[in-house]
């Protein structure tokens, strides 16, 4: 299945909230991204940014595992995600 660009962006905010949610994934994806909170808010919507949260994301199969379950999704869907989001010149992680 091959997720249209919108629903991907919907989804990735979907695992960023997810991560958001989360007292101890917050503060690792901030430190990995060099982002403070601030500067998430600011840049949450933009491509690089939703890139950044499915990379973080896709690092961990358990990780997948608990995105896929707190957005009610296949595990698959989050290579998914990332594919339409940056497309195949960039491989995913």
């Amino acid at each position: 299945m091959k997720l249209a660009r919108d629903r991907a962006e919907v989804l990735a905010l979907q695992a960023l909230a997810f991560i958001a949610s989360d007292e101890d994934l917050l503060p690792r994806f901030l430190a990995l991204t060099g982002m403070d909170v601030d500067g998430l808010r600011t840049a949450a919507g933009e491509t690089g940014t939703l890139i950044a949260v499915m990379d973080f994301v896709m690092f961990d199969d358990a990780l997948v595992g608990r995105f896929a379950e707190f957005a009610s999704l296949e595990p698959d869907v989050a290579g998914q995600i990332r594919f339409a989001l940056a497309g195949p010149e960039v491989d995913p992680i």
